[in-house]
């Protein structure tokens, strides 16, 4: 190693430079030294940007947050929603609830509007059915419903009187005519429905006048008996008599060769045949009881009863038979301006006694127009009575012996009725019916039933289209019984019977299905407005069940909406639910997301600093790189004047020596200061 040392030649040595060279190197490291500062500036500028990256990396850092919610946004799936939305749906849920409310509010006032008409209608029906019960009652009650007769009489105003029954069939009594004159009528029927009129005529004339009584006799004659006369004239007694009851005779009883003046009211047959009439002896306003009496009809002996020697002042209107053979007629005595209460009684028709029924020792107030006899020996006489100015009210007296009496005064509401009994029957069954005049003039007809001790009585008042039937005078009311059983009620401009009970209940029945009085139906009083108030309270039901239908129909609609509004509103609540379920879900994912963002702009951030360092340490090795030529440079050319200083160096050890041997990346090299002041060393050594 050491004789390879040896053999080493010294280079040899560097001329000198020229002033030239030595211009031009040192205007080369003035440009190198250019180059370095323009790499320094540049290098600063590396620092100033490695700041600015710096604080840009803390703003994200301190801003990623939004950024990455932002960003979250755009990456959630399909199951999320953005904040916005999500808030609208809240809005939307809130809004849904609240109409889910409204419509449930609106609901249950409809379901309970609902549920008042309902009970508006069970309410309505159930007063409907009540009334129509109450009125079913009442139409189907005996005696409730009658029908007008009378379809095949012709004729002008008219009035029955009288009416009875016989084996070969009814015949009925009457007047006819106006105020100043009146005709005899008799009405004829086989079934007490269709009545013949029959006008009495003599030498082609009709009998002017008035018939107050019939009778039928066993063998079927007949005799009516009454008045003939005008209206303004008095009365003279007549009697008529017919064997078939179409053809009639008159019979004007005589005296002395003259008429007998009055009017007979009442007439009846004893068991032995004989005939007795009874009524009023003389003109109106001071008649004298009188009655007749006949074996065959056609003659007639008067009989006038006497008290003390006296006439008795009044008339008879009534007389019947009791079982015991006994004879009892009824009347009104009158001594003006009094009227009382009048009572005859006989055991052979001949020899009268007077009885006066008494009230608190006093003869009673009043008159007695009717009388009938029941099986049972009990008998009742009917009419009225009353106390000075006051009107008068309906009487009955009872007796079992026709000696004793006791007064009955029906009653309606607790008070008694006004009026007076005109006309007394009794039905098969023994029921009896009394007929008379109501209110203070009389003038309607009402009839009574009979409970089973004849003490109780219950009112029965006819009506025809809600009005009440009847006439203007007291003896317009009359009864008689039909073969059949039915009743046959008359009076002024009216004819009417009653129906059996099968038949009434069917004419009930379609009343109250039809709400209506068919023609010629005799209803109860009072029929007409209940009749009207079911049929408002059927049309009310009818309204009510249309507005329930109608009702439960938005109800029902109302419900299905409402269950449509609830599902809508559990679908809008379970969404945010969803949502957060899938955002929870997605959670991993998101903070995944959320931290691979972090990392990244870290990373990124970390990144470009270490470019931007990099580059620094670039600029830096370059700024070296030319201050080192610069360097060898300016050495060159201080060396060209003292060659002996760097004889041994050349241009390129000084830039070996002065710089790195390459521009990199990397760390920089140290400058290699001890190689250049050894290498100076050495050299001013050898000089």
């Amino acid at each position: 190693m050491a004789d390879e040392t040896a053999n080493i030649q010294p280079p040899p040595p560097t001329p000198p430079l020229t002033q030239a060279a030595i211009d031009s190197a040192t205007e080369i490291a003035n440009w190198c030294e250019e180059q370095r500062t323009e790499a320094e500036k540049l290098a600063k500028a590396q620092i100033r940007m490695v700041w600015v990256l710096l604080l840009g990396g803390l703003i994200l850092l301190l801003t990623l947050p939004r950024l990455i919610e932002e960003i979250d946004i755009l990456w959630k799936s399909e199951l999320s929603l953005p904040k916005p939305i999500v808030e609208r749906a809240k809005a939307t849920k809130q809004r849904v609830e609240t109409a889910e409310m409204k419509m449930r509010e609106e609901v249950a006032d409809a379901d309970k509007r609902r549920n008042e008409i309902a009970a508006q209608v069970a309410a309505a029906e159930e007063e409907r059915d009540s009334q129509i019960k109450s009125l079913r009652s009442d139409l189907t009650a005996p005696l409730s419903l009658w029908r007008s007769s009378l379809p095949n009489f012709e004729g002008t105003d008219f009035a029955i009187t009288a009416i009875n029954s016989g084996h070969r069939g009814m015949i009925a009594a009457a007047i006819e005519g106006d105020a100043l004159h009146v005709w005899l009528l008799l009405l004829h029927s086989t079934d007490g429905h269709d009545w013949t009129a029959i006008r009495p005529q003599e030498n082609g004339e009709r009998i002017e006048g008035e018939l107050s009584a019939l009778l039928v006799m066993p063998d079927g004659t007949m005799v009516a008996t009454g008045g003939e006369g005008s209206v303004l004239d008095n009365h003279e007694v007549l009697l008529l008599r017919s064997t078939d009851g179409g053809d009639w005779t008159a019979i004007r009883p005589e005296e002395n060769g003259e008429r007998i003046e009055g009017k007979l009211a009442a007439l009846t047959i004893m068991p032995d045949g004989t005939m007795i009439a009874a009524g009023g002896e003389g003109n109106s306003l001071d008649r004298e009881v009188l009655l007749l009496h006949s074996t065959d009809g056609s003659d007639w002996t008067a009989i006038r009863p006497e008290e003390n020697g006296e006439r008795i002042k009044g008339e008879l209107a009534a007389l019947t038979i009791m079982p015991s053979g006994t004879m009892i007629a009824a009347g009104t005595e009158r001594n003006l301006p009094e009227q009382k209460v009048l009572l005859l009684r006989s055991t052979d028709g001949h020899g009268w006694t007077a009885i006066r029924p008494e009230e608190n020792g006093d003869h009673m107030v009043g008159g007695l127009l009717a009388l009938t006899s029941l099986l049972d020996g009990t008998i009742f006489a009917a009419g009225y009575s009353h106390q000075p100015k006051s009107a008068p009210v309906l009487l009955l007296l009872r007796s079992t012996d026709g000696r004793d009496w006791t007064a009955i005064r029906p009653k309606e509401n607790g008070d008694h009725i006004a009026g007076a009994l005109l006309a007394l029957a009794t039905l098969p069954e023994g029921e009896l019916v009394a007929a008379g005049g109501e209110g203070y003039l009389l003038n309607e007809c009402s009839l009574l039933r009979r409970s089973s001790d004849g003490r109780d009585w219950i009112v029965i008042r006819p009506e025809q289209k809600g009005l009440r039937i009847g006439g203007g005078f007291v003896t317009d009311c009359v009864l008689a019984v039909a073969p059949d059983g039915r009743i046959v009620a008359g009076g002024s401009d009216f004819f009417i019977t009653s129906l059996p009970a099968q038949e009434a209940k069917d004419l009930a029945e379609q009343v109250l299905q039809n709400d209506t009085q068919p023609p010629g139906l005799h209803l109860p009083a009072g029929s007409a407005e209940r009749l009207s108030a079911i049929a408002s309270l059927r049309r009310e039901v009818e309204r009510l069940k249309d507005n329930l239908g109608q009702q439960e129909k938005f109800v029902a609609s109302a419900t299905a909406s409402l269950k449509r509004q609830s599902e809508a509103v559990k679908d809008v609540a379970d969404l945010p639910e969803e949502l957060d379920k899938a955002l929870r879900a997605n959670e991993v994912w998101r903070q995944v997301g959320q931290t691979a963002t972090r990392l990244a702009v870290i990373a990124l951030l970390v990144y470009l600093v270490q470019i931007v360092v990099n580059r620094y340490r670039y600029l830096q090795r370059l700024a070296g790189f030319y201050q080192a030529r610069a360097q060898a440079f300016h050495l060159l050319a201080a060396s060209s004047r003292d060659t002996a200083l760097m004889q041994d160096m050349t241009l390129a050890d000084l830039t070996s020596l002065l710089s790195p041997d390459a521009i990199g990346f990397d760390k920089s090299a140290e400058p290699p200061i001890r190689e250049v002041v050894s290498l100076l060393q050495t050299g001013l050594r050898k000089g």
